[in-house]
């Protein structure tokens, strides 16, 4: 197993792809700093949307298949990129616990040793989408709009007292640090604290699932959580410029469920952008 490291790309990637800056189509493994991770790209337009998968829990799926249906449908628009977070699907694992920080340096350095250069409109699924909220307030002169799809937010952690402890988060962190990804939602929430209210003033737009929130689909339905978690949401995305809402009735992975909407949604990030 590959070891975990936070170093940059070497100066000689080890892609499996024949392609260049130029060219339409990036697909292979390219070194990370000490581990690779795959990427496929098709498109030459700008922006560059860059899709987040969800957290997977399945070690012999390839969860950046979840996003081809945008890739096929925006690829003759714009340049759209999957790829595979460590440990999930053609990536290599990295024996050693995942932290936000190593999710946002993979995905960097990713893109620069495939040279994919911004700006970036970021699609993130559930944690996936919490993932390009950090990228983008880490990084906010590259990222111009996020799509996030029935993510987290960071305000989040602020409503933990409407479950018992053993609900919590925080609960979970040990066994989810110990699931396929070996990355925790607590931890990458706990990250994004410092955001709150310092959002780059870009396009947003949020999905969020009428049939499937926290409260009502996990842990029993609590309606007082379920009344307020909307009204976060809401002001969350209020905070971007512009920030868009929908409430869809969609599961929370939707990517296959609703795919026409979240591309309309794209579209209408990078209008709102300037491209």
């Amino acid at each position: 197993m590959a070891s975990a490291c936070s170093n940059g790309p070497s100066s000689e990637t080890t892609s499996t792809a024949t392609t260049a800056v130029s060219t339409r189509s990036i697909e292979g493994t390219f070194d990370v700093g000490g581990h690779k991770l795959f990427i496929t790209c098709e498109g030459t337009g700008t922006p560059t949307i860059v899709y987040l998968h969800s957290a997977n829990p399945d070690q012999s799926y390839d969860p950046h298949l979840d996003g081809l249906g945008f890739q096929r449908e925006l690829q003759d628009e714009y340049r759209v990129c999957l790829y595979d977070r460590r440990n999930n699907g053609h990536s290599e694992t990295v024996d050693a616990v995942q932290t936000p920080d190593d999710a946002i340096t993979d995905l960097r350095n990713l893109l620069a040793a495939a040279e994919v250069e911004p700006p970036y409109v970021m699609l993130g699924s559930s944690l996936g989408g919490l993932l390009a909220y950090l990228y983008a307030n880490l990084y906010a002169e590259e990222v111009v709009g996020i799509v996030m799809l029935d993510s987290p937010i960071p305000e989040e952690l602020s409503l933990e007292h409407f479950f018992p402890p053993e609900n919590r988060l925080e609960a979970f962190r040990e066994q989810e640090e110990g699931s396929v990804e070996r990355i925790s939602g607590f931890s990458v929430l706990e990250r994004s604290q410092e955001f709150i209210g310092r959002e780059p003033a870009i396009p947003m737009t949020y999905f969020s699932s009428i049939p499937e929130g926290r409260g009502a689909h996990d842990f029993g339905q609590d309606p007082e959580y379920n009344e307020v978690v909307l009204e976060v949401q809401e002001a969350f995305v209020d905070r971007f410029s512009p920030g868009t809402y929908l409430r869809v009735d969609a599961p929370h992975l939707m990517e296959h469920a609703i795919s026409d909407q979240i591309v309309e949604a794209l579209r209408n990030v990078i209008t709102q952008a300037g491209f």
